[in-house]
């Protein structure tokens, strides 16, 4: 009976620290396609998509407040980050800071949401945004098939003036 209860124990326990793992990469992909993003590393962002027509981007751009941004399918999304890398300069923001993250992972799918602090360089300002990925485990590899990001420019400080 004891020897049961330890192998069932110890079988939980190793359910538990394996979910937890996969947490931990999937928040990783996440962070790391922002600070490739960031930092104007397409090629180390495009290693985080599922490159596939259904592969989608959403969100409010900080260009232009109030507005909208959708893409769908990788080379589309892929193209619109490619011409922003090119004519927006490498320093133009900075993530102060990532907290109440959410993670769910349920077989082969995850999602993640969390808060997002940022740094405008010029104008200086600082903006939170909202994060949304959805990410499918491909080949024993987490990737994002679809992501949001939604900027709280009403409590932009300063405030971002509409356009």
């Amino acid at each position: 009976m004891k020897k049961n209860l330890f192998v069932l124990l110890m079988a939980v326990s190793g359910y538990a620290f394996a979910q937890t793992s996969e947490e931990d990469i999937v928040r990783k992909v996440a962070i790391d396609e922002t600070d490739a993003y960031v930092r104007h590393d397409f090629q180390a962002w495009a290693d985080c998509y599922i490159d596939a027509p259904t592969t989608s981007l959403m969100g409010t751009p900080n260009e232009n407040p109030g507005g909208l941004m959708a893409s769908t399918g990788f080379q589309k999304v892929a193209q619109g980050i490619k011409n922003w890398m090119k004519v927006s300069p490498q320093s133009e923001m900075q993530v102060l800071k990532r907290d109440n993250w959410i993670i769910r992972v349920s077989g082969n799918m995850a999602w993640v949401t969390y808060d997002q602090q940022n740094l405008i360089v010029k104008p200086e300002r600082k903006i939170n945004s909202k994060e949304l990925k959805v990410l499918e485990k491909i080949d024993g590899r987490w990737k994002i098939a679809a992501t949001s990001t939604v900027w709280d420019f009403k409590n932009a400080d300063p405030l971002i003036p509409s356009k």
